[in-house]
């Protein structure tokens, strides 16, 4: 239950403020070997850039999004079993983690999404994977 004064669609700014810088690095990390292994680079360095730029833009605008509701990020940090952030949102101190699997999975949305590839299949899948855990969880 969050406190009275920090409402849910506050607290869910949180994943992508920890998600996309985590995007930004792998499209870096990504654009630098593709420069390297791959004979004809231009455009797959065109495509990353461009998603970058998307990135960056989404980040800017989370960034304001916060300034607005008053949510300020005062640590963010690796943990052992994922990422954890400490924020204060308008004096209400609150804690969010993420474990490493849902990072990975998130952030293959994102990368997904903002090289402009289609969606529809990745939603598919998760609904299907979403059916089959529901199975799993209901008692005989």
């Amino acid at each position: 239950m969050l406190p009275p004064g920090i409402t849910d669609d506050d607290h869910a700014l949180i994943k992508p403020y920890i998600l996309l810088p985590i995007v930004l690095s792998a499209f870096e990390r990504d654009l630098n070997v593709i420069k390297t292994a791959v004979k004809t680079p231009d455009p797959y360095v065109d495509l990353i850039s461009a998603a970058m730029d998307r990135v960056t833009r989404e980040l800017t605008e989370l960034r304001n999004e916060f300034r607005k509701r008053g949510i300020k990020v005062y640590e963010l940090e690796r943990t052992e079993v994922g990422y954890r952030a400490e924020y204060l949102c308008r004096g209400y101190q609150r804690t969010f983690s993420m474990l490493d699997g849902l990072v990975r999975t998130e952030g293959g949305i994102l990368m997904r999404k903002f090289l402009g590839l289609d969606m529809r299949e990745v939603e598919a899948s998760r609904t299907i994977e979403t059916a089959r855990g529901d199975e799993k969880d209901r008692p005989e």
